[in-house]
């Protein structure tokens, strides 16, 4: 991961290195989780969705990399969106799941990879974990929430 800093915008976030927690998460999980329906994105593009925001920004809306160029979740630069598009969550999903259903039949590391375009591409593995369990978390609410109907 390149050099991640948090923007002055959001002084109240500070993040946990170690776990790469900010308090936004779960609303950034969860808006990605939706997006996920509604452009109908496979299992397998939802759990990559995760490994690269994990890896790129720890799902924090608000890292800077890349010099000053790659902003959000996904640390998109300049040629993928206006800076108010790469900061809504929303935008970056659609981004990604868009790119993601062209990378065919990879593994979940490359298809990360394919989509972001990493000077590290092995970096995004190691999140597997972290993001199947958020993949499970966001099945689990949408369960309690049909239960509720």
């Amino acid at each position: 991961m390149a050099v991640a800093t948090v923007a002055a915008a959001s002084p109240a976030l500070t993040p946990a290195r170690e776990t790469h927690r900010w308090d936004h998460r779960p609303g950034v999980e969860r808006t990605g989780w939706k997006v996920g329906q509604k452009v109908n994105a496979t299992g397998r593009a939802r759990i990559a969705y995760y490994m690269a925001g994990l890896q790129e920004s720890g799902l924090n809306r608000w890292v800077v990399g890349d010099g000053g160029l790659a902003r959000g979740t996904h640390q998109l630069h300049p040629e993928w969106g206006s800076l108010p598009q790469r900061l809504n969550v929303s935008y970056t999903a659609r981004w990604f799941y868009r790119r993601a259903k062209q990378a065919g039949n990879r593994s979940l590391n490359d298809i990360c990879q394919y989509v972001e375009i990493s000077g590290n591409p092995s970096a995004y593995a190691k999140w597997e974990g972290e993001a199947r369990r958020i993949v499970a978390r966001q099945k689990r609410k949408d369960r309690r929430i049909k239960l509720r109907r």
